[in-house]
């Protein structure tokens, strides 16, 4: 069977036939919503007419509207869900990776452990990826409160760019740049999952702009912030060390650290944690680690800061 196979592809992968070969590969996918298509699927997709049929594919799919998938776009290299009222990024092969209701509840459980950013509130993102969070507070805070959502790699900023942009998100202020200690540019990697890309590794191959969280703050003209996240990869203390000036006008942090990287091989630069309870304490917050008994590493590692107010 599997020479059969073989021979098949080969018969298909003929210039006159691959037409074919990627439409049978595209249905299966339809058909079969676990199945995982090859890797030139992808670059097939990547043509008008290909991607349009396609997108009729799934929107016809029983199986995304149980999911409660009422639209499918194709931009940018990216296939876009709509569910729940809100444009959310699915898999390359146009599959669901969550719906909207699981993201909200991830940034919940991820995030939300000691503040729930509420109307009026102003949430500061470093580190937003491609908006996973953002889905969820940009609703949170509704017209009356602002999101600065914070991403370094170019490639990862221009799919949160563009959610921004599809779901009308006018209280979402998403900034391209690196949070540092200094102001400048520095260099981050490129590696395929693109949300884990640092600029402590060494390896960075991709110049971004840097600024201060203090410019930041700045820049953004913000009084005061009720809620910052950070999730940089490393970077955390860098960008403690960029936060002096604006310290007093945020009220709540939370760190994600990165010390089970660390663990794991990845190299001691990720291993953050007690410096990052030092400098915290020093810029004047009340902190705390409420989460080391967590069995997910990335949740063991977070830490807090307070402010009282």
């Amino acid at each position: 069977m599997r020479d059969l196979r073989t021979k098949l592809k080969g018969a298909l992968n003929r210039r006159g036939l691959r037409w074919l070969r990627y439409t049978l590969m595209a249905v299966s996918v339809f058909l079969a919503p676990g199945a995982t298509p090859e890797d030139d699927l992808s670059r097939a997709m990547d043509r008008k007419g290909f991607r349009t049929m396609l997108a009729v594919l799934w929107r016809r799919s029983g199986y995304l509207q149980s999911l409660g998938v009422t639209r499918v776009l194709f931009r940018e290299g990216c296939w876009i869900h709509q569910n729940d009222g809100q444009y959310i990024l699915a898999d390359e092969g146009g599959r669901p990776v969550a719906t909207t209701e699981q993201l909200i509840e991830l940034a919940r459980e991820n995030w939300e452990f000691t503040y729930a950013p509420g109307p009026g509130d102003v949430v500061v993102d470093i580190g937003a990826g491609t908006g996973t969070e953002v889905v969820h507070w940009a609703r949170s805070v509704g017209p009356t409160g602002k999101v600065i959502a914070v991403e370094a790699h170019p490639g990862t900023f221009a799919r949160l760019r563009l959610l921004c942009e599809l779901n009308g998100w006018s209280n979402v202020q998403a900034v391209n740049v690196a949070v540092s200690e200094v102001s400048g540019r520095v260099t981050i990697e490129d590696p395929d999952l693109d949300i884990t890309a640092s600029i402590m590794t060494g390896k960075g191959s991709i110049s971004v702009p840097s600024v201060t969280i203090d410019q930041l703050i700045t820049q953004t003209q913000l009084r005061s912030v009720d809620y910052l996240k950070m999730n940089i990869e490393g970077a955390e203390t860098l960008a403690l060390k960029g936060m002096v000036e604006s310290a007093d006008r945020i009220r709540r942090i939370c760190v994600s650290c990165h010390d089970f990287r660390a663990d794991w091989g990845d190299g001691d630069y990720y291993r953050t944690k007690d410096e990052v309870i030092r400098l915290l304490r020093q810029l004047g917050f009340r902190v705390e680690v409420l989460r080391a008994s967590q069995s997910q590493p990335w949740l063991r590692d977070q830490v807090s800061g307070f402010r009282d107010v």
